[in-house]
């Protein structure tokens, strides 16, 4: 059952909506799915993260050829915690050789 948004009054973008657990907590809806499966019996943990682990997953297989500073004008600064093409449809033109030998390996 939906309970009010955290803080009350106006809901504004910062503010998640709660559901109302078993126990009349208010939980945020993957905190309500995490209760729900443990509940089941047929899970023994559960984690929200977003996607994380597939995205670092990718950072840590594929760093050499995420940070390859051969390609021209993706690195405007040393302190970059990504290349500028990251997320765009020239990230993969830019680095095809060298990610498909890597999947391959």
């Amino acid at each position: 059952m939906p309970a009010e948004p955290r803080g009350g009054g106006q809901a504004s973008r910062a503010k998640r909506r709660l559901f109302t657990g078993h126990d009349l907590a208010e939980l945020t809806v993957e905190e309500l799915a995490i209760r729900h499966y443990l509940a089941s019996g047929e899970f023994t943990c559960g984690l929200h993260c977003e996607g994380a682990l597939l995205r670092d997953l990718f950072g840590v297989l594929l760093f050499d050829q995420l940070f390859d500073t051969s390609v021209d004008g993706v690195f405007a600064s040393r302190h970059q915690d990504a290349p500028l093409d990251l997320g765009t449809e020239a990230f993969y033109p830019a680095r095809a050789a060298a990610l498909d030998r890597r999947l391959r390996e």
